[in-house]
C-alpha cells in the first residue's frame, strides 16, 4: 500500500513538474 501511494505522489509531481514547465515555456517564448 506504501509503495502505491508513493506511485501516486510521483505521478502527481510528475504533472505538476509538466505543467510549471510548460506554463514556463509559454511565458517565455
Amino acid at each position: 500500500m506504501l509503495q502505491f501511494e508513493r506511485l501516486l505522489a510521483d505521478q502527481a509531481f510528475q504533472g505538476d513538474l509538466l505543467l510549471w514547465l510548460s506554463i514556463c515555456i509559454e511565458s517565455y517564448v
